[in-house]
């Protein structure tokens, strides 16, 4: 596993979620971490709708995360119960929309262009 992708080994278990990684989306996301060099990032996920899109469906966008601000939205979660940290696959991510979480349930992510969509096609159930 890349260096980038941060190891949770010291830290409580995230939590599941359901959706895959292709190889090729694992490696712009690997790759996309490994370029931060001056922190060690958290991979984050926001998730809206590209401009000029009104008929295209909602898609991801990739953040990196700083170890001040996931403690920071981890405790502001924790506050309420919920929380913000996952395993994606195999590497953590922080979703803080948490009304979009069912849809990283099952299926694979994707790439078009620099956005991430859902592939959830019965093929990928």
């Amino acid at each position: 596993m890349s260096e980038a992708v941060r190891s949770t080994d010291t830290r409580a278990a995230c939590a599941p979620l359901g959706i895959k990684l292709p190889p090729e989306a694992r490696e712009r996301i690997e790759s996309f971490l490994a370029s931060f060099t001056t922190f060690s990032p958290t991979l984050g996920l926001l998730y809206g709708y590209a401009p000029g899109a009104a008929d295209c469906p909602g898609s991801w966008s990739m953040v990196a995360f700083g170890p001040q601000t996931v403690a920071d939205l981890e405790a502001s979660y924790a506050s309420f119960g919920a929380t913000v940290r996952f395993d994606l696959d195999g590497i953590e991510v922080l979703v803080p929309q948490l009304g979009h979480i069912a849809e990283l349930q099952r299926g694979k992510l994707y790439f078009d262009g620099d956005r991430l969509f859902v592939d959830s096609s019965e093929a990928h159930r």
